[in-house]
């Protein structure tokens, strides 16, 4: 396994970055097309149900995308095994929609345990893409690699939130200041740009660095040489 040195906030940070330089528009593409869909979603006529499934089903959509950005620029390292291959992305959106419950909740009622969890859950996504493991050997496996980087890990994920909490502060300013009105005929549209703009570059940012941690935490055993061939 990688040694443990080797995962501080400076180095998942720089890895983070270069995965982003190395497939910019496959980050971009996906951020916008989350982006659009949430500000879609904001725009429709408020119900609880419908509102709810809309959601859940934007969470599954950007498990998707979290998918196909990380098959992209990770690889694989699979075996050749067909069911393998098939269960990668249905474990890899369930993960995703897993720690989107759990680390909402954590984040809810405390924030430190919502930051704490999505550190020690961060190279799960790329252990199922990459390795090709189950749902509980992912989890597990993301446990013991990050046992001894959960304090970095847990910095880097506080790190994240800066562009959501910036701005929301944007959009709160800007509703109190009656800001949306001048420059819009429909200030919800405005505002929900500036959300779903804050929660995209979270969600890119959240995606190399989930990235970015797998490829630090990774053991030498995957051939991360093969990977990139």
């Amino acid at each position: 396994m990688a040694e443990a040195s080797r995962v501080d906030v400076a180095a998942i940070l720089n890895e983070a970055s270069a995965l982003v330089g190395a497939s910019p528009l496959s980050f971009l593409a996906a951020a916008c097309a989350n982006i659009a869909l949430g500000t879609w979603i904001d725009t429709q006529i408020f119900s609880w149900n419908a509102t709810l499934a809309l959601y859940a089903a934007a969470a599954g959509f950007a498990g998707v995308l979290q998918y196909l950005v990380l098959r992209r620029v990770l690889g694989t390292a699979s075996d050749g095994r067909r069911i393998a291959a098939i269960r990668a992305p249905v474990v890899a959106v369930t993960l995703h929609l897993l720690a989107w419950m759990v680390v909402g909740a954590a984040y809810v009622l405390l924030l430190v345990p919502g930051l704490y969890l999505a550190g020690r859950l961060s190279p799960a996504v790329g252990i199922a893409v990459v390795e090709q493991r189950g749902l509980a050997g992912s989890i597990g496996e993301s446990w013991r690699r990050t046992r001894r980087a959960w304090r970095p890990l847990l910095l880097v994920q506080a790190l994240l939130l800066v562009p959501l909490l910036g701005l929301f502060g944007l959009i709160v300013a800007g509703v109190y200041l009656e800001w949306g009105a001048i420059t819009s005929d429909d200030p919800s549209l405005v505002t929900s740009l500036l959300g779903n703009l804050a929660t995209g570059v979270m969600a890119l940012g959240g995606w190399a660095v989930a990235g970015a941690v797998y490829r630090l935490t990774a053991p030498d055993s995957v051939g991360l040489d093969q990977v990139f061939a």
